[in-house]
């Protein structure tokens, strides 16, 4: 089941209306919601484990950040001649048909595509817009 943490608009009617509507839901109650870089993750959970806390981790993010390092890591074969072009695609339309589009955040959409449309056309134009695309993800996430 997905867990969503939620910042109530600065708009007092507005965290009104947004309250009664979560209601319906299962509330959990924390005491912090933090961001935490993947490499920081393991140390993080393990001080939070030692401590008795209750620990809820959302690994959509985790997991899209596993999936664009992976396309990075295919780019950098396909230049050095490791891989075909088209084990690219093969891996975007993986990732697609086993996730689907819509529970993916944009960038993430238009990394696959652009990785799909490389293994079809093969221009090194669109790898380096590619190679581009996944280190800004990978900078900002």
């Amino acid at each position: 089941m997905p867990t969503i943490l939620v910042e109530y608009p600065k708009e007092r009617w507005r965290k009104v209306n947004l309250s009664k509507f979560l209601s319906k839901f299962d509330k959990l109650e924390v005491s912090a919601a933090v961001r935490v870089s993947e490499k920081d993750l393991d140390r993080v959970l393990s001080v939070l484990k030692r401590n008795n806390c209750k620990v809820v981790v959302t690994l959509e993010e985790i997991q899209e950040r596993r999936v664009v390092e992976k396309i990075l890591e295919l780019c950098v074969q396909v230049r050095n001649r490791q891989v075909q072009p088209d084990e690219i695609g093969r891996f975007a339309t993986k990732i697609v048909t086993e996730t689907g589009l819509e529970k993916l955040e944009p960038l993430v959409r238009d990394i696959l595509q652009l990785a799909i449309e490389f293994s079809e056309d093969q221009s090194f134009l669109t790898l380096n817009e590619l190679e581009d695309e996944a280190r800004e993800f990978l900078s900002t996430h």
